[in-house]
């Protein structure tokens, strides 16, 4: 009894921190209801249910004919309305929600008939002219259908303009030019940054794993970049907001692998000037995605593993050697032996959703990072295989 008091008191806790941070994880349809002459019709119940996993949230329109459903996980809705004195029932089909938007909607109710049915997608997206931030999104078609060197869902915020990677910190990004460690990036309404380093966990260069989480457990993602709401704060560059996948009503799945070996790649400047030969080197990486119910409309799970492994040569040139006194050429030239620099990652994600009502919904999410880096704290062509070392990383995440 005390162990299930315990469970209970755990999982009211994680759904206390939920509802504190939905706003960031989340999005809301609001509009307005009229007739066909354009004036409000108060007291119409208006419903949106989610495509995807079935999930309802019912709203009361006000005598200005407004309503607002918030809180809704980004995905595709349905949002129907009953018949009101006079009026027919009407539904629109494929309403998007993206993370952090407010999604305009206006119905349109016709005299007593046939229901009015409006397929959304087929008018276009429309624009939030209620946002002062300067934010963009990255939907999951994006996500899906782009291709990364490297698989690295970061590499996606350089669509948005005023984005680069830092040249001066490899891997961070440089949001109008200011520095990549004033960026934040948060996961599911949960800080991802890594305060040791001042920069965003998963960032990719010298040293650091190639990325905390899969590409392919990423459902969508917005980037904000200035004007963002207190909800966020905690930066002066950008805020990266990231919602990962869930599981829906349909069992689905995913797998890849991708391989590249040195015959695709060309020598560098400095192996030409030496007059050295391309050296061998490869990169692996595979994996994949499970999801679906445990309970239609109410439980989901959603799994994801991801592996790297990779041998990249790390040529030693120093080009100005041949000048130097022999004596000189006899301490260095045993240093400039070519070395190899290996990345041994995996990563694990699992994530179940409850929908307790229309009113609360709950998810628990794990992630576990594996990586090994051998001799990748310091490299490059001028830095000898005594002055490198070892990077190892190992994270643990459990999120609400």
């Amino acid at each position: 009894m005390q162990k299930l008091s315990l469970f209970l008191t755990a999982i009211l806790l994680f759904a206390a921190s939920a509802f504190a941070q939905s706003q960031a994880t989340t999005g809301n349809i609001e509009g307005r209801v009229v007739d066909p002459n354009g004036a409000a019709v108060a007291n119409v119940t208006v419903t949106a249910t989610s495509q995807d996993t079935g999930f309802e949230k019912t709203a009361q329109t006000t005598d200005e004919g407004n309503f607002v459903l918030p809180l809704l996980q980004p995905g595709t809705y349905k949002v129907t309305t009953a018949a009101a004195s006079g009026f027919a029932a009407a539904t629109y089909e494929n309403v998007r929600v993206t993370v952090g938007a407010k999604n305009t909607l206006e119905i349109a109710l016709t005299a007593g008939g046939s229901t009015n049915v409006v397929d959304v997608s087929a008018e276009g997206q429309g624009v939030e002219t209620t946002r002062t931030s300067i934010s963009s999104t990255v939907d999951e078609q994006r996500v899906i259908n782009l291709p990364t060197n490297g698989r690295n869902f970061l590499d996606f915020v350089t669509l948005t303009p005023g984005i680069v990677r830092d040249p001066t910190r490899s891997g961070d990004l440089a949001v109008g030019g200011q520095k990549g460690t004033l960026n934040s990036l948060q996961i599911d309404g949960t800080s991802s940054d890594n305060t040791f380093f001042g920069q965003s966990s998963g960032r990719t260069g010298s040293g650091r794993a190639p990325s905390q989480f899969s590409v392919d457990t990423v459902k969508e993602f917005q980037v904000n970049q200035n004007g963002f709401s207190a909800e966020f704060g905690r930066a002066a560059g950008a805020v990266i907001n990231v919602v990962t996948k869930s599981g829906t009503n349909r069992f689905t799945g995913s797998a890849f692998e991708y391989f590249r070996d040195e015959s695709l790649n060309a020598r560098s400047p400095n192996l030409v000037a030496a007059n050295r030969p391309r050296p061998a080197g490869q990169i692996n990486q595979f994996g994949g995605t499970f999801g679906g119910p445990i309970r239609k409309d109410k439980i989901f799970f959603f799994g994801a593993y991801e592996g790297q492994r990779s041998n990249l040569p790390n040529p030693v040139v120093l080009n100005s050697l041949r000048f130097a006194p022999a004596s000189v050429q006899a301490l260095l030239g045993p240093k400039t032996a070519s070395y190899n620099i290996n990345r041994q990652q995996d990563t694990f994600l699992i994530k179940t959703d409850f929908n307790i009502n229309e009113k609360n919904q709950v998810w628990v999410r794990f992630n576990q990072q594996n990586f090994t880096g051998t001799n990748l704290e310091f490299s490059g062509t001028t830095s000898a295989l005594e002055h490198t070392g070892n990077s190892n990383v190992k994270t643990s995440a459990l999120s609400t």
